[in-house]
């Protein structure tokens, strides 16, 4: 505002057209690096080699030449919104942005070293030997013991009002090929409105366990030999499936996201968005049932 009100330069379009600075290096690096992490097996297939070859590579060589255009064309005043030091506006901004997120990017790293972390997988840990089958094999990670192959555990997030159920599908069909344990997981927060343990407290409870019990039924009649667990955490929904999925010492986390109208849906999708960046394993992201109107 004050660089606007005080030269002739529109700082307010500058920055909006600077953010494209960001997100095509974002988006261009990732491309890359898509390309990196999954060098290993680009060349097992043509599908590989397209997938997580040649489309990723092919877009994030895109973006990053479309950085280094602008970066050279945002230098002169005539590619618009004025100058600042004698340099474009929408350069200046968009390389105070870049700069100024790599101190931001060490903290987080120091805050949150978990999210900025690789772990490999451990040495007494083998592949699915149910290979064959697709939806299984990039989940299923199998523990030895002794002559005997076991499966880790997958968690599955239920809300009270019966989001999570096609998740909880999902994961069910998962653990069954690989003769798993699914962990149902109700998390509810203490209520702000009176003393801990109050009739709402107990009532919020009693919704989930509710919800909860649906769910197992219907999972328990399409996967008989399935076993099925349900935990209920008084406590935020992420840190809930964080928590049991940890002390569980979980493989994978299946969560719903979307629908039941806008409210639901931006509920919905920032536990998602939350739990995607900072849990410390997978998470399986799986659409709601759509709801009739």
């Amino acid at each position: 505002m004050l660089v606007s009100h005080n030269t002739s330069t529109d700082a307010y379009s500058a920055s909006i057209a600077a953010v494209g600075m960001a997100i095509a290096v974002y988006y261009g690096l990732s491309g890359v690096s898509c390309i990196l992490y999954f060098r290993r097996w680009i060349c097992k297939s043509f599908k590989n080699f397209v997938m997580i070859g040649f489309l990723p590579g092919f877009g994030g060589v895109v973006l990053i030449c479309v950085f280094c255009k602008t970066v050279i064309d945002a230098r002169n005043a005539d590619y618009g919104y004025g100058t600042l030091f004698g340099v474009g506006t929408v350069l200046v901004i968009g390389t105070l942005l870049l700069v100024l997120g790599i101190p931001l990017m060490f903290w987080c790293a120091t805050k949150y070293p978990k999210f900025f972390s690789y772990s490999t997988d451990p040495p007494d840990l083998v592949k699915d030997p149910n290979g064959d089958d697709t939806l299984a094999a990039p989940l299923g990670t199998y523990r030895k013991t002794g002559s005997t192959v076991m499966a880790a555990e997958l968690i599955a997030g239920i809300g009270g009002d019966g989001s999570g159920t096609a998740a909880a599908r999902t994961a069910a069909r998962v653990a069954n090929l690989m003769n798993a344990k699914l962990v149902l997981v109700f998390g509810y927060e203490p209520s702000s409105l009176g003393p801990r343990g109050g009739p709402l407290e107990d009532e919020i409870r009693a919704v989930g366990e509710h919800a909860v019990a649906a769910v197992q039924a219907e999972l328990a009649g399409l996967y008989p030999a399935l076993v099925i667990e349900a935990e209920f955490v008084q406590d935020h929904a992420v840190e809930a499936l964080i928590n049991v999925a940890n002390a569980r010492n979980a493989e994978v986390i299946a969560v719903g996201h979307g629908g039941g109208g806008p409210l639901r849906g931006a509920l919905l999708g920032s536990i998602t968005y939350e739990l995607v960046h900072r849990a410390p394993l997978p998470v399986l992201v799986v659409p709601d049932d759509p709801v009739d109107d």
